[in-house]
């Protein structure tokens, strides 16, 4: 090599130098690391039927801080871990590593082979919700990582290495604020779909509950008819017409009577059909 195409390969050096002390933290080679490390825990839930599963999860789940009940968790825990180029002008990163973990919590059924249909069927949709709802916020945390690790590549390179500290100390906290934003935006949307699903439900339940209270009326008036013909009979005993009294009064109960037999199947439906609506709206989270 020549000494003007040395001279010439010294300038260019010396001109990316210069445009890196006024660019990025970073220097030609990449320091920034991000592992993410992601485990699954469990705990066993209890009860044979519907209700008491759910009973036993209003009793037994796990708890926040606040000792508010939790059916899932997602616990994220982020270290940031660096060190600075040495003999450079101003501070570069020579590395940096984004550690961060996540514990999913779930709820797992000890016996849920052996439970009815029914039972299995509500548990396995409400299993399948936990698993997505917690499965959003993992999202929200990944994203956050990697807007972070982007930003991070993406700051200013400082003159000294306590300017540094606070710019990365100052994205971890609006970072890990702009997460618990939208894990708050996330459960404000969650409430939200929950009552959508919920509020059909419980105008059917109304109005179910509505119609039972009418048939259950009903059912009363037609006993106090029962008892009143029961009442008249022994009265057209030994009266001339007695026979043909009898025969209206005869006519009259068989009619009560099948009215009374068809108002109570209809009770009965209703009362089956209420337990399943408030069944299932105890299982739409």
């Amino acid at each position: 090599m020549g000494r003007r195409s040395a001279y010439r390969l010294a300038g260019v050096v010396a001109s990316a130098l210069a445009l890196g002390a006024r660019g990025t933290v970073l220097q030609a080679l990449d320091p920034i690391q991000l592992k993410i490390e992601r485990s699954t825990t469990y705990y066993d839930v209890r009860g044979v039927t519907s209700d008491e599963i759910i009973e036993y999860l209003e009793q037994h789940s796990l708890t926040d801080p606040q000792g508010r009940r939790l059916v899932g968790s997602t616990a994220s825990s982020i270290r940031l871990a660096w060190s600075a180029l040495p003999q450079s002008a101003s501070c570069y990163l020579q590395r940096l590593t984004i550690d961060q973990k996540l514990v999913v919590t779930l709820p797992r059924h000890e016996y849920a082979d052996t439970l009815g249909a029914e039972a299995r069927a509500n548990w396995d949709a409400l299993v399948t919700h936990i698993a997505e709802h917690e499965q959003r916020h993992v999202d929200i945390e990944l994203d956050a990582a990697r807007k972070m690790e982007r930003e991070i590549r993406a700051m200013p390179a400082e003159p000294n290495c306590p300017g540094l500290k606070s710019a990365i100390d100052a994205v971890l906290r609006m970072n890990r604020a702009a997460a618990s934003r939208a894990h708050r935006q996330f459960h404000a949307e969650e409430a939200a779909r929950r009552q959508a699903a919920r509020r059909p439900i419980e105008t059917l339940v109304d109005s179910k509950r509505a119609r039972l209270a009418i048939v259950d009326a009903e059912i009363w008036g037609v006993d106090r008819m029962l008892a009143d013909l029961a009442r008249r009979q022994p009265a057209t005993q030994g009266q001339a017409k007695a026979v043909e009294a009898d025969r209206a009064v005869a006519l009259e109960q068989e009619d009560a009577l099948a009215r009374r037999a068809k108002l109570e199947e209809e009770s009965k439906d209703l009362r089956a059909t209420i337990d399943r609506l408030v069944e299932k709206l105890k299982f739409t989270w």
